[in-house]
């Protein structure tokens, strides 16, 4: 009887050890709940956002008498796993510039002139791809490496803080809304618009759901010092429209 029982102790601790979670995997857990649930984000194959875009720093090499902010229409089309595209329109509504990674690399479209990404942004569009539905959901096979840092005060509210590392050793912090779950903020290197890193910060408000998942309707990046760069306000999002793998190819210039 003694043995039986202590056997059942061990299985108990050992159940109960199985049970608890890192602070890692407890976040990804309550930020995929808080999203929508792994079932529901699962069940996204495409997506495309209709997004009202300003820029506040124009680009080097703007024609001379262009000042910010710049607003314009833009659309994002992204397709699982991997594939994301970004076009621009003009007034007339016609496509201005397009920014695609096809899954493997990436490239600017202007003007009939391709420029491939750069080294960076390459890194950086393949890691935002990655995690553009269901974010860290699965995070060890996608390469990244999580930990649980002390929480930061941020204009008089206190963050949940999870630092993440990609498989390029590239560091950011992600500030977690410890009230909804939601990502409110991430900060470390990111891409310039000469396509070298440097230190920026990007903010996630206005969570809304739509279709069922909780999707930032506002999105903007600052300089470190607190400029902002740009922001994106979403219009509207279509999800399952059956995107094509052509579309992320160079030759493509509009939608079927």
């Amino acid at each position: 009887m003694k043995k039986l029982i202590f056997l059942l102790l061990c299985l108990s601790v050992g159940l109960m050890s199985c049970a608890k979670q890192s602070p890692e995997d407890q976040f990804v857990y309550n930020n995929v709940q808080a999203c929508g649930g792994a079932e529901k984000l699962a069940s996204i194959t495409d997506q495309v956002g209709t997004w009202e875009f300003s820029m506040h720093i124009l680009p080097p090499g703007m024609p001379e008498g262009f000042e910010g902010p710049m607003t314009g229409p833009m659309t994002i089309t992204y397709k699982r796993p991997n594939k994301i595209r970004f076009d621009m329109y003009g007034p007339d509504g016609s496509v201005m510039s397009t920014g695609c990674f096809d899954g493997t690399t990436g490239w600017d479209m202007q003007g009939g002139q391709r420029v491939d990404y750069s080294e960076a942004k390459n890194h950086e569009t393949e890691s935002m791809a990655a995690t553009w539905i269901d974010g860290f959901q699965n995070y060890k096979e996608k390469g990244y490496t999580l930990a649980a840092i002390p929480d930061e005060m941020v204009d008089d509210k206190n963050y949940n803080v999870i630092q993440v590392t990609d498989k390029y050793e590239n560091v950011q912090k992600n500030y977690v809304d410890p009230e909804t779950n939601y990502i409110v903020r991430t900060s470390g290197k990111m891409v310039n618009y000469a396509g070298e890193l440097e230190s920026m910060y990007m903010t996630l408000q206005d969570y809304n759901m739509v279709d069922g998942l909780a999707i930032p309707h506002h999105v903007a990046q600052y300089t470190e010092s607190g400029e902002l760069i740009w922001e994106a306000k979403l219009k509207e999002v279509k999800h399952n429209t059956g995107v094509e793998d052509s579309y992320f190819m160079t030759e493509e210039t509009s939608m079927k």
